[in-house]
């Protein structure tokens, strides 16, 4: 899901299903967790950053939306929007 946040190599002690069960699944036979769908408000927001600080391993991201600048050329967000816009 393009966006600034994404699960990377996380254990999948299921920290995202348990935080933010709107915002992240589980992949059983790959044990790690995915970033379905960027939050939207500041409680999905709040959700999401208490199941990245939840993960053993700090396998969370946040700079997704840093390459695609890159590559976009562009200095703000590209196409799908951005959490920092709102």
């Amino acid at each position: 899901m393009p966006g600034p946040f994404y699960g990377a190599e996380t254990d999948n002690c299921g920290t995202g299903r348990i935080h933010a069960p709107g915002l992240v699944l589980c992949k059983a036979d790959h044990f790690t967790e995915y970033v379905y769908r960027q939050p939207r408000t500041a409680e999905e927001l709040r959700q999401l950053v208490e199941a990245a600080e939840a993960e053993v391993f700090s396998g969370y991201g946040c700079d997704g939306d840093i390459g695609r600048r890159q590559r976009s050329g562009s200095g703000g967000a590209t196409e799908g929007g951005s959490v920092r816009t709102w």
